[in-house]
């Protein structure tokens, strides 16, 4: 009997062992179990929402930012971080605010680049060695700032007078030899681009030209202001007998870059030096224009070294659309050379001009 005793309470010892045994095996499975809904639950979650690590790459874009790399031709820059996400494509996203294609090292490198709309862009050439970001499925381009968030940061033309923009996109981008980033830069009356929207592309140039042209021999071809230019007063030009003593920062377009659905640049988006001896600040407009009214009133923003649209190379000197400040004489308008020089030239003068687009 006693052998039965010993033997039935060595099996209970065995049982429990095996039961808490049991036990734990079945709780490492529970845990095991959790783990997996957990990790199915991440997997299901990325499935349903089809672009969470597309999502991811973005963000990381967006918060790497771009590099100070420059296109040929473009000595600006308005970025200097570096981002190196790559879309599941294996293309650069770049345009968000702060992460200009432009100014992306290894966009530029690869010469293709994806927006954040899904639009695929390549480097193509255009003029004096500068390359344009074109959209892969039209002849859209990028603003010169290389940002985009949405379709209207597709380059449009503007109008001819030079304010705002015009309906259609620029598309004739041939002529486009380069893209300058000043300070600041003038767009339309009463408003003021961002800090990071100034740039501007620029054409190559034209020289001999009057900012008079023929046009203002004939008061029947061509509109004052739009066509051409004479004595500044506000513009869209009307010989302004009441205010023909206050020019302005842009005065008007002529037809040279209408045509073209660009404008002539104002002073302070130009590479030229203000503390130039032969003129003293009093000779620049007064901001007291209607369109110049968005300037601060301590004065504008002139573009610094290397930030500015360059003047026609070769001799001679560039005009601008800023009048110059001289009461006795309300027909002179700034104009620049190659060595940042400034001067001071009549409407009816010929000189170079080379047309910009915002």
């Amino acid at each position: 009997m006693s052998k039965l005793l010993v033997i039935a309470a060595a099996a209970g010892l065995v049982l429990n062992a095996c039961g808490r045994r049991n036990d734990s095996v079945h709780r490492d499975l529970k845990s095991k179990d959790a783990a997996t809904e957990i990790q199915s639950a991440a997997v299901s979650s990325t499935d349903s929402s089809g672009q969470q690590s597309e999502t991811s790459s973005e963000s990381a874009a967006r918060e790497a930012g771009s590099s100070t790399s420059s296109p040929v031709g473009n000595t600006a820059s308005n970025s200097t971080a570096t981002s190196s996400a790559n879309l599941p494509s294996g293309l650069k996203l770049c345009g968000a605010p702060g992460n200009s294609c432009y100014q992306d090292d290894k966009a530029m490198a690869a010469g293709k680049a994806q927006l954040s709309d899904g639009s695929t862009i390549s480097l193509v050439a255009a003029s004096n060695g500068f390359k344009v970001w074109k959209d892969d499925a039209s002849s859209k381009i990028l603003k010169a700032s290389g940002l985009f968030q949405g379709k209207d940061d597709w380059q449009k033309k503007l109008q001819p007078s030079g304010f705002g923009a015009a309906p259609g996109y620029f598309t004739e981008f041939a002529g486009i030899a380069g893209r300058a980033c000043p300070e600041m830069s003038y767009r339309a009356a009463s408003v003021a681009p961002s800090p990071e929207d100034n740039c501007l592309y620029y054409d190559g140039g034209t020289p001999n030209v009057a900012l008079g042209l023929e046009l203002s021999h004939n008061k029947n071809i061509g509109v004052e202001g739009t066509d051409w230019v004479g004595w500044w007063g506000r513009a869209l030009q009307d010989y302004c007998p009441n205010r023909c003593h206050i020019p302005s920062y842009f005065v008007g377009n002529i037809r040279t870059c209408n045509v073209k659905g660009m404008r002539l640049p104002t002073i302070y988006e130009a590479e030229s030096d203000i503390k130039d001896p032969v003129f003293a600040t009093t000779y620049f407009p007064k901001m007291t224009v209607d369109i110049d009214k968005w300037l601060t009133q301590s004065g504008a923003k002139y573009a610094s070294v290397g930030h500015g649209v360059p003047a026609v190379p070769g001799k001679g000197w560039t005009y601008t659309a800023s009048g110059v400040w001289q009461n006795i004489f309300p027909y002179n308008y700034f104009i620049y050379d190659g060595k940042r020089h400034i001067e001071k030239s009549s409407y009816n003068k010929p000189q170079n001009v080379r047309c910009v687009l915002p």
